[in-house]
């Protein structure tokens, strides 16, 4: 989807590493980044193991319930039973009747007392727990365990959703295909120098061209529901407390993401464009292809799209107390590097013009991320300094 990274744009990355951490912290910024390799092979590892002894693990349940045998009828029928008929008793005679009594009283007066003394061991008092029987947890505290393959079901369940969002959003966007066509295409033929169109040289490519734009409009309609589809995706495994950002989450990422894309159509493509079309001469014409221009332009749409979420994840995890704003000045130097970096990954060519202006936005989002850690970043007490 994005560009390569070019010999140019490594220069850069070179040049601002050295500037920044000077020539004697460059090997130990090679150490530094051939631990992060290492680490990131370990972890792949790690889940590849991991998913074959979760199919391991569910290939025994699998043979278990094949090899069990089907449960046995406890069914019994009924039966009848004649009732007993009352034996006969001689009635005690008139001098052992006081005798007969008191011995009545001795011996059920402490049957009584024992039937009592069972009945209250059954019956605990209430708010009193018993011993053996756990507290159960607290309902929605955090997320229940799920095994990986659980997590590959649910991840399933909201592509799915995902993918009826995108579809919608393209019916939507087919409806004005005509003015999102306009939109997007008259702008880039208007910065051209005079005289200069949009070519194509295959028969498809305008009927392609439309496909690709409604599909591209269809994202940005249904980028709520498929914001919403992600926090659904990751909610099971936060705590009560922080499953109220559901909203917050989703209106903020979607501002955020139109936002990125209007900076793109706006400001980023038209310069990116316009420094291209300056080296045109007498004798050396620019005339792009549809396809070449629309693909550049889809790249910066949805690499900004991407980038200016930063602020909304910054956001988050300040309010969950994952980062502070201290930690991200401290740390402000590293970011720099490593802003460039991405910059050289997503942006659409290989030239440092592309690479600047994807790094110039994301060092202001840095900025701005900075500010809003320190404004609604979680507050730590005196004891947790």
């Amino acid at each position: 989807m994005f560009g390569s990274v070019g010999v140019p744009e490594l220069i850069i990355i070179f040049t601002i590493a050295l500037i920044i951490f000077g020539p004697r912290k460059l090997p130990e910024l090679g150490k530094s980044l051939g631990k992060s390799l290492a680490e990131f092979k370990r972890a792949s590892n790690e889940l590849k193991n991991t998913l074959d002894e979760e199919i391991r693990i569910e290939d025994q349940r699998a043979a278990m319930r094949a090899n069990e045998p089907a449960p046995a009828s406890t069914y019994t029928p009924p039966t009848y039973t004649q009732p007993a008929t009352p034996a006969y008793t001689q009635p005690a005679t008139p001098a052992a009747e006081p005798e007969a009594a008191a011995d009545h009283a001795h011996t059920t007066v402490p049957r009584q007392r024992e039937n009592a003394y069972a009945r209250m061991a059954l019956v605990p008092f209430p708010g009193a727990a018993t011993a053996h029987d756990p507290e159960p947890p607290e309902p929605d505290e955090a997320g229940a365990k799920m095994s990986f393959l659980e997590h590959l079901d649910e991840l399933r369940k909201r592509l799915i959703y995902i993918v009826y969002a995108l579809i919608a959003g393209c019916a939507v966007a087919y409806i004005f295909i005509g003015r999102i066509f306009d939109f997007i295409m008259k702008p880039m033929q208007a910065i051209l120098p005079a005289g200069g169109y949009l070519q194509y040289t295959a028969g498809p490519d305008p009927f392609m061209l439309y496909v690709k734009i409604g599909f591209l409009a269809g994202i940005f309609i249904a980028s709520p529901l498929i914001l919403w589809q992600i926090w659904r995706f990751i909610a099971p495994g936060l705590y009560s407390h922080e499953k109220k950002f559901a909203i917050p989450f989703v209106l903020m990422s979607t501002i955020f993401f139109v936002a990125g894309g209007l900076f793109a159509h706006y400001i980023a493509f038209p310069w990116t464009w316009a420094f291209f079309a300056s080296f045109q001469t007498d004798y050396m014409r620019f005339v792009p292809k549809i396809d070449e221009a629309f693909g550049m332009y889809t790249k910066m749409l949805l690499g900004f799209g991407a980038i200016f979420e930063m602020p909304t994840l910054v956001f988050f995890l300040a309010r969950m107390g994952v980062v502070t704003a201290r930690m991200l000045l401290k740390y402000f130097k590293y970011a720099f590097l490593v802003i460039f970096i991405i910059a050289a990954v997503i942006s659409p060519g290989t030239d440092m013009m592309s690479q600047i202006m994807m790094a110039v936005p994301m060092l202001g989002l840095y900025i701005i991320s900075i500010a809003i850690a320190f404004i609604f970043g979680k507050r730590r007490s005196a004891e947790e300094l």
